[in-house]
């Protein structure tokens, strides 16, 4: 016995989930398109998401320049009356020398480019870390004063994202244990002349953060400023005369 044919859906019911798709595309082009004018960096963020996949250290390896970092480098920061954050937002604060600074957790969190921030204050180089999966937070800082850390967003293994220091060694954020995989030689020709993973140090010391609400931060120090995503570099003025 043949099967019967399956009904065909009326005429209503079809013109209903015609409609429905419809409806559905012209509300999400508009927020799509918002949140390209509000958030710049959205589609560069998921540019790098597609052509260097974050778990993906063999990729990095093929895609990523020997002198291209995932990192923020000395960014601009604004004044605490100035910052665009909200009283209970949480934020990562550091002291060097007297002088207070704050970085968002929120915008640490938006990408691989954002996870490191290698920063100067009075200085001294200080870099601020945050890997968004595992919610942990650590700063690095050296004796060299004047010149921010070499320090870069190098992939996720085993649950944890991956710190890769020049030439391109790799170590674990939260152990600081050397990435003994590809890592080794990721960026640069260099590595393959390397030693074991075993053998390698982080060369960076670690240094105190602390982790509270952006309103307590500034109660506890009025002068800090803030680190709330990446600003272009304002114009250079035109040479005199």
């Amino acid at each position: 016995m043949e099967n019967a044919p399956l009904p065909r859906p009326p005429n209503g019911s079809r013109r209903f989930r015609s409609t429905l798709l419809l409806l559905m595309a012209c509300i999400g082009m508009p927020i799509t398109a918002g949140l390209v004018v509000l958030y710049p960096d959205l589609m560069s963020w998921l540019k790098n998401q597609r052509e260097i996949p974050f778990h993906s250290l063999s990729e990095i390896r093929s895609h990523l320049p020997d002198h291209s970092l995932l990192a923020r480098s000395c960014p601009r920061t604004m004044s605490a009356k100035d910052a665009p954050m909200k009283d209970d937002e949480d934020i990562l604060g550091i002291l060097v020398e007297g002088s207070a600074r704050a970085y968002s957790i929120r915008i640490l969190s938006l990408g691989p480019e954002e996870h490191v921030v290698n920063d100067l204050l009075n200085d001294v180089p200080v870099s601020v870390t945050y890997c968004n999966r595992t919610c942990c937070a650590r700063a690095f800082t050296d004796s060299v004063k004047g010149k921010p850390l070499e320090l870069c967003a190098g992939g996720f293994s085993d649950g944890e994202m991956l710190l890769m220091t020049e030439p391109g060694h790799c170590f674990y954020h939260s152990s600081l244990r050397p990435f003994g995989g590809e890592g080794q030689a990721i960026a640069s020709r260099a590595n393959a002349r390397a030693g074991p993973a075993s053998s390698r140090v982080f060369p960076y010391e670690s240094f105190p953060l602390v982790r509270m609400k952006w309103k307590k931060w500034k109660e506890l120090h009025p002068d800090t400023d803030a680190y709330v995503g990446h600003m272009p570099m304002p114009a250079c003025p035109p040479a005199p005369g």
